[in-house]
């Protein structure tokens, strides 16, 4: 360890004198002894030296503080803005007593106030998640300093440097790399956490501590480079013409279209990435949306996973949106209008169908068409289609959706049924989860969401209001209220032989089902049937007006038939997860089961690669063929370790130097929820769940038991308005944030509770 390391405080008056990229304010240091002995001659050398002239900040530098054990980072108090002698005595008093368990040797510093500040944040010399050969740097415009670095701000941004890579256009940024450069060259390490301001175009160093509980990878930045080179030349070669897809060059992004992100997690393991592109994203997806009357894109993959992290290819997906009866001119217009809006607006890589895209019919539409580039001819031509499309799809005699339904409740007939765990079975099953469930959900999935868009639109039009759509939702049933009402009306047995297979992750092997931990998830259901948190709502809807817009648009059925269509297509959409979710949650089981007979673990499973289900290796070689699968995909987890891709790829470029898209949460109900925080990744079963704010890092059927806990609020890292997550809080009539992005999620799991205002449309860290 260098010898510049000390307490917080020590280790920035030695580096003041030699470090060059960035200054360091000066300081006046006092020890716990020496204030409990001496503190009148200690106010009467502050008041010497001016330091009771001047605003200034009284900071903590406990001697455990800054460790290489542990930081402690923001545990102890620091005391902005304090001016003249009286408030600096009772900053330092608040200070000492935040230590709770004080050493006599424990320290506090006065520096002067940095103002005004016009950016602050931390970097750091590795990747503080997979300890890779990146400097992170973590900052926000026209902040005070201690927002960032203390977890109240929100509204910042994460850049990502790979180390060795050209610099950053951006001054600033090229500024704290070379601090952190020297840094590195100065303390001997680059595993640093570092605080850092701007204040009148200077760079300050406001704190440099050893990074703790991160893993140094030997890995070198030039291993990464050359891992990146070959996913650069696989982006080059993906940029080129295709006949089935429209629009020019190559976009990736982990969240437009089935969302992997929010489904199997940035970083799945291969068995999540192999199921998710077995049942959904190799063929199925395409299939499903040709059957509805989109462009046929068969046969292009949708989904590919790019140094470990699982990435949509946008402009398939953007092209299989295209209606199939548009022009070939127009549907490349169309794409391509949506690429370049999504360059420009990277905010919306989560809305991407509801900001970009014209999918589905909306009584909003003509009004979203006028900010277009389309021509008038292209608007009408687009229109109709989309009418034609839509009406399609909404028919109760006949069509896909009828059919979609029918393929699901056989599905469900049969996979309540008993089955082996042999090779041949648990193919046959995999099969069916493709060809059936699959296929099935990907077209209930479609509807639903056309629904919600409709929905939606009634409030742009001005028919309805938000509390229109929220009654709106609460009166539908879907499975969370069957849920809640079985586990009252049903015996345990009884209630998990039904919902016994959903677990909070539908891909992870790892993660028990409700029937394999029923004292994890059981206990939090309440012994009285809740229904939805409170009565349905009687509201009519404003039904006069709604028949008159569907008789000003000529559509070809009444009122009735309209909001039944629109409530049994959300209702199906959440059925149809449920029962997809149980043919995905049997299969793993029954390949867990199968593989403990082989002495293979289930961790040992989570790593099997796609080529598992090769179809063309016999059944008797299944044993070997399940090794090799686990030993591919370690090997591929392995190469891909401290390797870190954007959610947004728009050039080879991206891929060494990038900055995470700042994301527009989706806020759910106008409630508001105030609680402790609590992260469903570290809920050990024991925390308090009821009057909690509840983090989600994704979010699926498995995690429905979390609305029987009392929750206050809770909050997504990923997802769209229409999710499976939001669809459940407006049923629960329960305020959320869905999709609040990797950075600010980060900062939220820093907090000790949080406020989530719907109404507001606020996130607020509470003390």
């Amino acid at each position: 360890m260098s010898p510049l390391f000390g307490t917080k405080a020590e280790t920035l008056e030695r580096l003041a004198p030699v470090l060059t990229a960035a200054r360091v304010l000066p300081q006046f240091r006092l020890t716990v002894r020496e204030w409990h002995r001496d503190h009148a001659e200690l106010m009467v050398r502050m008041e010497q030296a001016g330091w009771c002239d001047r605003a200034v900040i009284v900071r903590s530098s406990a001697l455990h503080e800054d460790g290489v054990m542990e930081s402690l980072a923001g545990q102890f108090t620091s005391v902005p803005h304090v001016r003249g002698l009286g408030e600096i005595v009772t900053a330092i008093d608040r200070v000492i007593a935040s230590y709770e368990t004080t050493n006599d040797a424990d320290q506090v510093f006065l520096q002067p106030q940095l103002a005004p500040i016009t950016v602050s944040g931390v970097a750091f010399g590795l990747d503080p998640i997979t300890g890779g050969p990146y400097i992170v740097i973590n900052q926000q415009q026209s902040a005070q300093a201690g927002e960032v670095t203390g977890g109240i701000a929100c509204d910042d941004e994460l850049f990502y440097w790979l180390k060795d890579s050209p610099r950053p256009t951006e001054p600033q940024l090229t500024a704290v790399i070379t601090l952190m450069d020297e840094l590195e060259r100065l303390l001997e390490t680059a595993a640093l956490d570092v605080e850092f301001a701007w204040a009148a175009e200077t760079l300050y160093l406001l704190q440099v501590r050893p990074l703790t509980r991160v893993e140094r990878l030997s890995r070198t930045a030039a291993e990464c480079h050359e891992q990146l080179a070959q996913i650069a030349a696989f982006l080059t070669e993906r940029q080129t013409a295709h006949r089935q897809v429209c629009g020019a060059g190559s976009v990736w992004g982990v969240m437009p279209d089935w969302n992997p992100a929010e489904m199997i997690g940035l970083r799945p393991r291969p068995l999540a990435v192999a199921l998710y592109r077995e049942c959904l994203t190799d063929g199925t997806w395409a299939e499903q949306r040709r059957r509805y009357g989109y462009r046929d894109c068969t046969g292009v993959p949708l989904m590919e996973c790019l140094g470990g992290q699982a990435m949509i290819d946008v402009r398939a997906s953007f092209t299989s949106f295209v209606l199939a009866s548009v022009s070939d001119t127009l549907a490349d217009k169309i794409v391509q209008l949506a690429l370049q809006g999504l360059q420009s607006r990277p905010e919306w890589h989560d809305k991407v169908e509801t900001e970009l895209l014209f999918h589905c019919w909306t009584f909003d539409l003509d009004e979203r068409l006028q900010h277009t580039e389309f021509t008038p001819e292209e608007c009408t031509e687009l229109s109709q289609a989309l009418q034609r499309l839509t009406q399609d799809v909404m028919r109760f005699d006949g069509g896909p959706w009828c059919e979609d339904r029918r393929r699901m409740t056989e599905f469900e007939a049969w996979i309540s049924s008993p089955r082996s765990t042999t090779p041949a079975a648990l193919k046959n099953l995999l099969q069916r989860c493709r060809t059936e469930a699959g296929l099935a959900f990907a077209g209930l999935a479609r509807a639903g969401f056309i629904a919600v868009c409709i929905v939606n639109s009634l409030i742009k039009v001005g028919v309805w209001t938000d509390t229109d759509r929220d009654d709106f939702f609460r009166d539908t049933h879907t499975v969370l209220t069957n849920l809640h009402t079985d586990r009252v009306r049903l015996s345990t047995q009884e209630f998990l032989a039904r919902y016994g297979h959903l677990r909070p992750g539908t891909y992870d092997i790892l993660v028990p089902r409700y029937d394999e931990a029923p004292e994890l998830y059981l206990q939090h259901f309440p012994s009285d049937d809740l229904s939805s948190g409170s009565p349905r709502p009687g509201n009519d809807l404003h039904r006069p007006a709604l028949s008159s817009l569907l008789s000003q648009h000529e559509w070809p059925f009444g009122v009735d038939e309209f909001l039944r269509w629109l409530r049994e297509a959300i209702e199906w959409r959440e059925y149809g997860k449920f029962v997809y979710s149980r043919g995905i949650s049997e299969l793993l089981r029954g390949l867990g089961e199968y593989a403990a007979t082989l002495g293979i673990s289930r961790e040992d499973c989570s790593y099997a690669t796609q080529s598992l289900w090769d179809e063309s290796i016999p059944d008797s070689e299944f044993p070997e063929q399940l090794r090799a699968a686990i030993a591919a995909g370690r090997a591929m987890m392995k190469a891909n370790r401290g390797l870190v891709l954007p959610p947004l790829l728009f050039s080879t470029k991206d891929l060494t130097s990038f900055c995470y898209p700042r994301c527009q949460p989706n806020f759910v109900t106008h409630n508001v929820g105030c609680g402790p925080v609590v992260e469903f990744d570290r809920y050990d079963g024991v925390r308090e769940l009821r009057g909690a704010v509840v983090l989600l890092p994704s979010a699926d059927p498995g995690y429905d038991w979390i609305f029987s806990a009392g929750i206050a609020a809770f909050v997504t890292k990923f997802g769209g308005a229409n999710s499976h997550m939001a669809i459940r809080a407006r049923e629960w009539n329960l305020p959320a944030a869905i999709g609040v992005g990797e950075v600010r999620y980060r900062r939220l799991l820093q907090a000790r509770a949080l406020r989530v205002d719907g109404r507001q449309q606020l996130l607020v860290t509470l003390p």
